[in-house]
């Protein structure tokens, strides 16, 4: 299965649904998740796959368009939310659900990454500055970005979110522009202890506008609540 969701991966480095057609984020998210699922991440062109995926946040409205040449959309907030690490950290905390997956990558394949561990002092990591992954501490300026579409074009004015302005808000749209929202407010490691994601709460700060805007940690892949996957990953491992 590996194999086959590799070879949907197209010259530009983004994700189609078969092998030879345009890469599109929602199957560019699907493909990776699947890959982080079967441990299988190696099989990707990474470097290519940054490259394509950085490039579809938009320069005016700072939302994500899904596809090459496309409209944005809110959506792909977090189907679409690591060269050096210092190059790439840069670039982490743009896209939804994409980097951190793409983060835990570089952190396991990278020497001069430092993965977290369940006892290692997080403050104390952040001060002494070791480069560990994370989806935002430099460029902030493009997770604002990112927040201030989907709160201020993406909201409805009677409730639920939505594609851009002048389209109606729908229950996909209002789930995945919550997501991306999520993901771009937190910060995520990669914990190699438990083989997860972990969610830091140290960094402070990267929710734009009224703190209340401030939304629950989801996890990357599975879009989730974090304590939600870690109860179901407890549940069936005690099966």
């Amino acid at each position: 299965m590996g194999r086959f969701i590799a070879s949907c991966q197209t010259y530009e480095g983004g994700m189609g649904a078969l092998p030879g057609v345009e890469a599109h984020g929602g199957y560019t998210f699907c493909g990776l998740a699947a890959l982080e699922i079967l441990q299988e991440t190696t099989l990707v062109n990474v470097d290519a796959l940054i490259e394509w995926s950085v490039a579809r946040q938009m320069e005016v409205e700072g939302g994500f368009q899904g596809r090459t040449n496309k409209l944005v959309d809110g959506c792909y907030s977090f189907v679409s939310a690591s060269s050096s690490f210092s190059y790439i950290s840069r670039f982490l905390q743009w896209m939804g659900g994409l980097f951190p997956l793409l983060g835990a990558i570089l952190a396991r394949n990278s020497p001069n990454v430092t993965q977290i561990s369940e006892d290692l002092d997080l403050k104390w990591l952040l001060n002494k500055g070791e480069n560990f992954v994370l989806n935002g501490v430099v460029a902030e300026c493009l997770t604002d970005a990112l927040q201030e579409y989907i709160l201020v074009c993406c909201q409805a004015p009677k409730g639920g979110l939505r594609d851009k302005p002048g389209k109606h808000p729908d229950l996909y749209h209002s789930c995945y522009c919550l997501s991306g929202l999520s993901i771009v407010q937190h910060d995520y490691m990669w914990n190699k202890q438990t083989a997860d994601f972990l969610a830091n709460d140290f960094l402070i700060g990267r929710s734009v506008g009224d703190p209340k805007n401030t939304l629950p940690t989801t996890h990357p892949v599975h879009n989730i609540r974090m304590e939600y996957v870690h109860q179901m990953k407890a549940y069936f491992a005690s099966q």
